[in-house]
């Protein structure tokens, strides 16, 4: 069992710091909804969900998306992302991993310029694994890598070469924008270096050591977390949500974001054409239940792709009172509904299963999105983290799942407190808007008159001379 419990966020967009504690595995599934005002850090929260999954799965960090993490004002040239994720063995034995990138930008994305992998027990001390930062040399100006604890891991290195090796898979990744920990070279050769050390009768008392306390626990600890992110974690961001508004529909596959172009036939390969049946068959189980009398019908015809490959043509139609139209017809809500079903089943079932998604609420009748909220939250046995603007869900979730996000960029988040039994969270929300809550401001005041006053402003603007309107 695996639960993402805490991000802290420094130096991403427009939070200097912020942190969000999210449920532990005690409380079995968690449900974390995100509440504030525009440009208050809400979506920046779901995007460092992205980019941790992108480092952990062993993924590079490239594109005009991930560069702009980084907050560029005030001299700051990076962003640092901490998270805490706790882990249940089988046995029961519980311990918490916590993983720390800074991360800067570049021209392709985003470099990994420092990683720490530290774990602590339920009941013990706080332990780094491995520390390692790009440093630049100071003779040579060179970036080489730079391990801690050191003695440890010079005794580690010592072997098969693995010093050279390391600096070598360290700029690799650096230049790649990708992580080293979580790299498949670097997992590769520190298990031979551990094969041979196990291989051995007897060992020098710190490479004994640093075998036992580093790098046996650092490699089954990258095996978890890897596959927790690639298998576990899924992110809905704005940009992918509002593919809906174009005629799309979100559709999440393996460890991939797609769409479904709705407005004609898609060839899709085979084996994304299973994962369209069990949608739609996932779909048909629920939707008449959330919206009475509406299911969806899938016509596929065999075919083959352009470059030869087996598959099928796709079309979508929504059936409701035996009227069949194209889903592409369909409301913007109910299309958005049937891009995040898998993912809130996932939810529902599965344990080891993180789902963040940017504007849960975006097109969704309020009172549905509540019902379907509280029966997450109830009874889900995964992990569900949002951000909403609709109000209605403060009255259907408990207090202990929502966080709100302020207009202090130095704490951008702070828990609900304070709540009392036969309390209206979301009455208590506007009226904290309007007066702040103990010392933070969760959104910055908005005059009515200034606003009239800015649009009757802006009603004078003509434009450049001999343009009109």
């Amino acid at each position: 069992m695996i639960r993402l419990t805490k991000i802290e966020l420094d130096g991403v967009k427009n939070i200097r710091h912020g942190a969000l504690d999210l449920g532990t595995l005690d409380n079995g599934g968690s449900i974390t909804g995100i509440y504030g005002q525009n440009g208050s850090g809400k979506t920046s929260v779901i995007e460092a969900i992205q980019v941790l999954r992108h480092l952990m799965a062993g993924g590079s960090l490239v594109g005009d998306q991930t560069g702009i993490l980084v907050s560029k004002n005030e001299g700051n040239h990076s962003a640092t992302l901490s998270t805490k994720i706790q882990i249940e063995e089988d046995d029961g034995t519980t311990y918490t991993a916590v993983y720390t990138a800074v991360l800067e930008p570049c021209d392709t994305g985003l470099h990994v310029a420092h990683e720490t992998l530290a774990m602590k027990p339920k009941d013990g001390r706080l332990h780094t694994l491995v520390d390692y930062e790009m440093a630049k040399d100071a003779e040579t100006g060179l970036l080489t890598p730079r391990v801690t604890p050191s003695g440890a891991w010079n005794s580690l290195t010592a072997l098969q070469h693995g010093d050279e090796l390391l600096r070598q898979e360290a700029a690799l990744a650096y230049s790649q924008n990708r992580s080293l920990l979580f790299s498949p070279e670097f997992t590769t050769q520190f298990t031979r270096i551990s094969a041979t050390l196990h291989a051995q009768n007897t060992l020098p008392s710190i490479r004994q050591t640093a075998l036992e306390r580093n790098l046996d626990p650092l490699l089954d600890l990258i095996e978890k977390l890897s596959r927790f992110a690639r298998d576990g974690i899924r992110v809905v961001t704005t940009r992918q949500g509002a593919s809906v508004c174009f005629g799309y529909t979100p559709f999440i596959h393996g460890g991939r974001f797609d769409i479904l172009d709705l407005e004609r036939p898609r060839f899709v390969p085979s084996q994304i054409q299973h994962e369209i049946e069990r949608m739609v068959e996932q779909a048909n189980l629920v939707l008449p239940v959330v919206i009475p009398g509406l299911t969806l019908k899938c016509e596929m015809k065999e075919d083959v792709g352009d470059n030869g490959e087996a598959g099928a043509r796709v079309f979508l139609y929504s059936l409701r009172n035996c009227v069949q139209i194209p889903f592409w017809a369909e409301s913007e809500g109910i299309r958005r509904i049937v891009g995040i079903l898998s993912l809130l089943v996932r939810m529902f079932n599965e344990t080891d299963t993180c789902i963040a998604i940017d504007e849960i609420d975006s097109g969704i009748f309020e009172v549905l999105l509540g019902d379907i909220l509280r029966t997450l939250a109830q009874r889900g046995r995964g992990q569900l983290i949002f951000t909403a603007h609709n109000l209605r869900v403060l009255e259907v979730l408990d207090h202990k799942s929502i966080v709100f996000s302020t207009s202090d960029p130095n704490s951008r988040f702070v828990p609900v407190t304070n709540v009392r039994a036969g309390n209206n969270l979301r009455d208590m929300y506007i009226r904290m808007v309007n007066i702040g809550t103990d010392g933070a401001q969760l959104a910055d005041k908005v005059k009515p008159s200034h606003v009239a006053a800015a649009l009757a402003d802006a009603g004078k603007v003509t434009g450049k001379a001999g343009d009109e309107g």
